[in-house]
Order: C-alpha cells, then sequence, then structure tokens
C-alpha cells in the first residue's frame, strides 16, 4: 500500500505541474457538455421562407400566418410576381418558398381544393423532409378548424386546402448530398490544423527548429515554406474525397472546379495558419494534439452547420459560429456541388474565409518573429 500510495502521489504531483493536461481534464468535459447540450438540436424551427402571393384577398395571409404561428417558419422575403425562385436558393435568402397561385382564393370560395406550391432546398436532406412533414400537419390542422373558414365559405368542406411540394437539388432526400461536402470540410480542418502543427512541434522537440530560426529566413518565408508541402497534401486529399463522394455516393460536383479549387485554397490557407499558430503555444505533440482537436473538430463538426442548423442555437454560440471557418466553406461548397452555382452569390462567405486566413497567418507570423527575437 505504501508502494501504491507512493506512486498515486507522484502522479498527482505529476498532474499538478502539467497545468494544460490539468484544464483539459476538468474543463474538456464541461466544455463538451454545454456543447453538444446548446449546439445539438434536432427541432426544425425558424426556418427562413420567402413568399410570393399571386392570390388576391386573404386567402394567402391566412396560411402564412399560420406557418408562422407554427414557429417553423420566419418570412425573410416577400417575392414578387416576376421574380426569379432559383435566386432565392442560390443566395441563400431563404430555404424554402411558397408559392399562392392567382386562382387559390377563387378555389377556395368555389368549394373546390386551394392547391400550394412548396419549394424546398434539399441539400440538407434531414431539414427538407422535416419541413415537408411538418408543412403538411399545419395544413391538415388549418383545414381542420375554424380558422380554414377565413379562407372562403367553403373552405371548410372536403377540398380544403392541397399542397404540391417540390425539393430542389436532392429530389430524393439523399443524406449523403447534404454530408458529404460537411465531411470535405470537416476531414480538411482536421487534417490541416493537425499535420502542421504536429510537423512543427515535432520539429521543437527534436531541436531542428532552433536550426531553422538561426537561419537566414525571415517568418513570412518560414511559414510559406512549412505551409506549401501540407497545403499540397490537403489538396491531394480533397480530390481523393471527391473522387470517392461521386464513386461511392453518386454526389457530382454540378460547379466550376476552377471555383471549388479558388474556395478551397482560400479554406486551407487558414486551416493551415491555424495549424502554425496552435504550434506556437504548444511545446509537445500531445498538447498540439489536444489543442488542435478542440479548436479545430469541435467547432467544424458542431458550430458550423455541418450537422445541426446554426439557426436552432442560443444567440451566444450562434455569435461564435462566425469565427469558425467551416461555417463559411460549407455553404459555398454546398451552392457549387449541389446547385452548380459560382462564387458571386457567396461573396461573403469568401470574404469570411479571406478574413480568418489572413488573421491567422498573421498572428502565427508574429508570435514566431517574437520567438525569433
Amino acid at each position: 500500500m505504501r508502494k501504491l500510495r507512493a506512486i498515486a502521489l507522484k502522479e498527482f504531483k505529476q498532474v499538478l505541474r502539467d497545468p494544460l493536461s490539468l484544464t483539459m481534464l476538468l474543463g474538456l468535459p464541461a466544455f463538451m457538455l454545454v456543447l453538444y447540450g446548446y449546439a445539438i438540436s434536432f427541432d426544425v424551427e425558424h426556418v427562413p421562407l420567402a413568399v410570393q402571393d399571386r392570390s388576391p384577398g386573404a386567402a394567402g395571409r391566412a396560411v402564412v400566418d399560420a406557418l408562422v404561428a407554427s414557429r417553423q417558419f420566419d418570412v425573410t422575403a416577400v417575392l414578387p410576381v416576376d421574380a426569379d425562385l432559383a435566386q432565392v436558393f442560390t443566395r441563400h435568402r431563404a430555404r424554402a418558398v411558397l408559392v399562392v397561385p392567382e386562382s387559390f382564393g377563387r378555389d377556395l370560395a368555389a368549394g373546390r381544393e386551394g392547391r400550394l406550391q412548396f419549394l424546398v432546398d434539399g441539400t440538407d436532406a434531414n431539414t427538407a423532409s422535416a419541413l415537408l412533414t411538418n408543412l403538411n400537419a399545419t395544413l391538415e390542422r388549418l383545414n381542420a378548424t375554424a380558422r380554414v373558414e377565413a379562407l372562403g365559405p367553403a373552405a371548410g368542406g372536403e377540398a380544403g386546402i392541397a399542397l404540391a411540394p417540390r425539393v430542389w437539388y436532392n429530389p430524393e432526400l439523399r443524406s449523403s448530398h447534404f454530408l458529404v461536402p460537411g465531411l470535405i470540410g470537416f476531414i480538411m480542418m482536421l487534417t490541416a490544423v493537425l499535420s502542421t502543427a504536429l510537423s512543427v512541434v515535432r520539429e521543437k522537440e527534436r531541436g531542428t527548429m532552433e536550426q531553422l530560426r538561426v537561419a537566414p529566413l525571415r517568418p513570412v518565408q518560414l511559414i510559406v515554406g512549412k505551409t506549401l508541402p501540407y497545403l499540397g497534401v490537403s489538396l491531394l486529399a480533397t480530390v481523393i474525397i471527391l473522387v470517392a463522394a461521386r464513386l461511392l455516393f453518386g454526389v457530382a460536383v454540378r460547379g466550376s472546379y476552377f471555383d471549388l479549387l479558388i474556395a478551397t485554397l482560400v479554406y486551407l490557407f487558414g486551416a493551415l495558419g491555424w495549424g502554425l499558430l496552435v504550434s506556437t503555444l504548444a511545446d509537445s505533440q500531445a498538447a498540439a494534439f489536444q489543442i488542435g482537436i478542440i479548436t479545430s473538430m469541435l467547432p467544424a463538426m458542431f458550430l458550423s452547420g455541418f450537422v445541426f442548423p446554426i439557426r436552432n442555437m442560443p444567440p451566444a454560440l450562434e455569435l461564435v459560429s462566425h469565427v469558425v471557418p467551416a461555417r463559411y466553406y460549407l455553404v459555398v461548397l454546398r451552392g457549387i456541388i449541389l446547385k452548380g452555382t459560382g462564387l458571386g452569390p457567396y461573396w461573403r462567405q469568401m470574404a469570411g474565409l479571406c478574413i480568418y486566413a489572413v488573421v491567422v497567418l498573421g498572428l502565427a507570423s508574429a508570435r514566431l518573429s517574437r520567438r525569433e527575437a
């Protein structure tokens, strides 16, 4: 027992002498509980909805009011009659479009079936499927309650309101079309950050980093030289993932490969810059791995919209998600791969990626310069 107590006491002291590991052991469970508890939500609420009401009178407005009252939708755009509905999705103005035909009010008033067209962005298969299910349930309740009477004298009859849904970009609602682009962004962030951070810290542990510091190299040259090989490896990994996605899951790139390359390069520069910044904060590969995992894998998984919608998160986490580059990259990636759009509609997301890359590379360069001094 004395030997056992001595070993346990030694290990306890060792843990206390390593504040980083102690912080990981105590803080990581609480951090993951808060992150998972608030970020993970399967509820479909407050989906951006665009409305194109071609029917005169109160019939269409009553339907829209019922949808908004269900908390499933927020009307973000009221479209004119001649609006291009495809631009609503490509410019990310809404995730669904409700089209009320001209004859909707007349059909209900005459006791005929009033048909509505509902267009859904199918790039998020889970959300699109839940939307169609919830919308049908809402219309059934609307048909069965006295609120339908406001739509016409015969609206409460057997005809009622009928829905004609149409899913764009992913009509089969295959989840792979939603998950594969997200996996590309997730894997690229994780591999780029860890490969760069571990390579630099490995040189610290072996003592070769000191030789690089005394060499006639400026920090910018050192950063570029360290990142270029891993940039090439990451691009090759991207090609392999795209080929595998095409062969195994049938996910083809509908847009321009050049646009995809530009977006991926900017994203990878930011990820590699973050890996370099992590390497300046850690003195061992274990510490670099832990920091890299927490700061790259968890945000890219839970705060980017990869699996769980950002709009369902609390305002604090939604604010934090603005500094997660995967949030912007996934929007661009899904637009190019699934919708076939270019970079034009996503200039805000590209600007966010550029700002992130410049900031992290600047911070990494400044810390390397300070260490060199």
